[in-house]
């Protein structure tokens, strides 16, 4: 089974962000495909998170050095002129149209964290999981002692 995953996902992933562990449990022991533009989104995620936190660039560079030689997302081609009627359709960027475009044609799941690609996949009959899908996890209450 394969999902395709945007980079709204794989950046919560990569970079550590407050969705990372919920991304996590929607991409463990899954095969994962991207448009090959992901890696050009992920990239532009961090440059600016670079510019914006400057004194973590240690730990950015660190996190997208080890994304780049990983292999955890297969770079698959898309079909440009569906794209762009799934983006006017949707009212997507074209971007964001391909990730759409890749799902369907695949007939798998995506993942992202986008609320208007995740609304467009499921009008389209997708499985689009989102964080607020989740049941809320419970904690145990503290001691006030």
């Amino acid at each position: 089974m394969i999902r395709v995953v945007d980079a709204s996902a794989i950046g919560a992933l990569v970079f550590g962000e407050p969705e990372k562990p919920w991304i996590q449990s929607q991409t463990e022991m899954w095969g994962l495909i991207a448009p090959p533009l992901l890696l050009f989104e992920l990239g532009n995620i961090c440059w600016k998170k670079l510019r914006r936190f400057p004194q973590q660039a240690e730990v950015l560079l660190a996190a997208w050095n080890a994304w780049c030689i990983s292999a955890l997302v297969k770079a698959e081609p898309t079909d440009p002129i569906e794209t762009l009627r799934l983006a006017r359709e949707h009212d997507l960027s074209f971007y964001d149209a391909s990730y759409l475009w890749l799902a369907q044609n695949r007939d798998a799941d995506l993942i992202s964290l986008d609320g208007q690609l995740v609304r467009a996949a499921r009008r389209l009959g997708l499985s689009a999981p989102a964080p607020a899908d989740a049941p809320p996890r419970h904690t145990t209450p503290r001691s006030r002692n």
